[in-house]
């Protein structure tokens, strides 16, 4: 795998696609009711735009990482036309009752907004999700990492890192993967319990 100083450091920026306006809605949690006109808060959107192309969202508990964590992919994937996305959760429990729900209110409200679909196409038995722009995003879970060797990919998100049970071999086999069309960047997201693992190994770079 190709270690982090080895990744491209010249990130484009995430920016909305070219025509006609369109409004990206903030993601709420699955459990909030009318939250969805809140943006990003400030430190959330420093974060995002930042250009890194390894980046660590080490926040606490309810500080919305998750959330920014799938913001911050729609923008990219829709930056980006006809790319593939790879986001990683430690089980398929987690996406199914934390990120896909998110993703799910989260075209509702683009359609809302909008007036057209966010998501295109699903494959559910596959779990993976087409845009109306011709990205895919996967999703997979980090139970079995070797699993993870097959897409080669243009982003990364990596959510709750810290409960991975073999998060090194998650890390190693993920920067492997970064070699697709788009920015090359991958992003982690995770609740802080020390620097090890994953966290550490960006933190020491």
């Amino acid at each position: 795998a190709r270690k982090l100083w080895e990744l491209e450091t010249e990130i484009h920026r995430p920016t909305p696609p070219p025509g006609p306006d369109i409004v990206i809605p903030f993601p709420p949690p699955p459990e909030a009711e009318d939250t969805f006109t809140l943006g990003p808060l400030p430190y959330q959107v420093e974060w995002i735009e930042e250009p890194s192309a390894v980046k660590l969202a080490l926040w606490g508990v309810g500080s919305g990482k998750t959330a920014v964590g799938l913001y911050h992919l729609i923008l990219v994937a829709l930056a980006w036309d006809r790319m593939r996305c790879l986001v990683v959760a430690p089980t398929y429990t987690m996406l199914e009752d934390t990120i896909l729900p998110m993703l799910e209110e989260m075209d509702q409200l683009f359609y809302d907004i909008n007036g057209f679909r966010l998501i295109a196409k699903r494959k559910l038995t596959q779990l993976k999700f087409k845009l109306f722009n011709g990205t895919w995003i996967l999703f997979r879970s980090a139970e079995r990492p070797h699993r993870l060797r097959g897409p080669t990919v243009g982003f990364i998100w990596l959510d709750e890192t810290s409960t991975m049970s073999n998060e090194a071999d998650v890390y190693e086999i993920a920067l492997s993967r970064l070699r697709g069309r788009g920015p090359r960047q991958l992003i982690v997201t995770t609740t802080p319990m020390g620097d090890v693992g994953i966290v550490g190994s960006i933190l020491e770079h």
